[in-house]
């Protein structure tokens, strides 16, 4: 996390969707409503355990998602199948084993007292990215870890460039025969001359001269050679870079755009995983998975934009999607009297009679008036 670009990514990730509100619904025969009565429900929207909130958990589980590839939540139940805690473990004291005879994935776990338990698959809430066979997922930072070994080596030069006072290193020489003894003092001599010097001048005696060997930052490209590094991580990440800092390639036109891309195909294809793996292990009957489900409000992302947020609020109660109220409910304001009510305009009809006359239309009998 040393990079700071790195870090950067890991907080747009893990911030983006830790905003995030989560619901869980009951579906209905006239619709989907918030199952308030499920336990479930304040786990994952106020408190899932004593340790920390709803969003600390969602935000480490979405770091720990993009660091290693995996995040691992231990799912705690009563006896009568009811959830009373969720419990995030570090992905490095998990151990997954496969039955490849009976298919079935069994959890390792190893606590802080080094002490082993085996737990069930329906235990442990387990998502993953970019997995090749389904079982785990593959972390970022091991799969490219030659470009990241190529950043912290730039990052590293840099550092010990500036550390140095901007001193470049060389050789000294000279036309006259020394012997080791003479070199060993002329070398220390240098390093002791220069080992707190901050851009002074060290005068050399005889013919001796120095050559630089080392390349400067300019002309190893060290600038272009950062740009370089964060665009990189920009793009192992999926994140435009006006969310991590990089504006080189952003105008007001396009950066709207960029952030409608970074939720369609960056944040959307994660949430629908955690939302797959949640509606998989909290409702262990068939009955209760068709009943329950999870669902992220990614419309909570507009709240920022208003004028999009007004337009699509518009646009859902012109068509009687929305009533007054539930926009209102949304916007976290009380109801009003006749706001349930859902309406469209007036001049939408039905297709297969649109050839009916409007009033303004209908012939008046003239009864024999002229």
């Amino acid at each position: 996390m040393g990079i700071p670009a790195l870090w950067g990514a890991y907080r747009v990730m893990s911030e983006s969707i830790a905003s995030l509100p989560i619901e869980v619904f009951e579906r209905k025969t006239d619709g989907n409503y918030p199952a308030s009565d499920q336990p479930v429900r304040k786990l994952l929207r106020i408190e899932p355990n004593d340790l920390y909130s709803a969003y600390d958990l969602k935000s480490i589980n979405v770091l720990d998602l993009c660091s290693t590839g995996n995040y691992f939540n231990r799912i705690y139940r009563r006896r009568n199948g009811t959830i009373y805690r969720i419990v995030r473990i570090d992905p490095s004291k998990v151990t997954i084993l496969y039955d490849y005879k009976n298919l079935k994935i069994f959890y390792e776990v190893t606590d802080h007292t080094y002490q082993k338990e085996i737990l069930e698959h329906d235990d442990i809430e387990h998502v993953k990215i970019m997995s090749k066979d389904g079982i785990i997922g593959r972390s970022p930072i091991t799969v490219c870890m030659e470009a990241f070994g190529m950043m912290l080596a730039a990052q590293e030069y840099g550092a010990t460039f500036y550390a140095n006072g901007a001193h470049l290193s060389g050789i000294l020489s000279t036309a006259l025969p020394i012997n080791e003894g003479q070199q060993k003092q002329i070398l220390n001599w240098w390093n002791e001359r220069n080992k707190s010097q901050k851009g002074g001048t060290a005068v050399l005696g005889s013919d001796m001269k120095y050559s630089r060997i080392s390349a400067t930052p300019a002309e190893a490209n060290l600038i272009e050679v950062f740009g370089l590094s964060d665009r990189q991580i920009n793009q192992i990440f999926r994140i435009p870079g006006h969310l991590n800092g990089d504006l080189s390639r952003s105008t007001n036109n396009n950066i709207e755009q960029q952030s409608h891309d970074f939720l369609t195909h960056t944040l959307r294809p994660i949430l629908k995983a955690i939302e797959n793996e949640k509606n998989r292990k909290y409702w262990r009957t068939e009955a209760n998975q068709e009943k329950y489900f999870v669902d992220f409000n990614i419309d909570a992302l507009l709240r920022a934009n208003t004028e999009a947020r007004a337009a699509f609020y518009n646009t859902m109660v012109t068509l009687g999607i929305f009533s007054i109220n539930e926009v209102r409910s949304l916007e976290n304001m009380n109801k009003v009297e006749g706001g349930d009510t859902h309406r469209v305009q007036l001049n939408m009809v039905d297709l297969n009679q649109s050839n009916i006359p409007s009033p303004s239309n209908t012939p008046t009998p003239d009864n024999g008036k002229k």
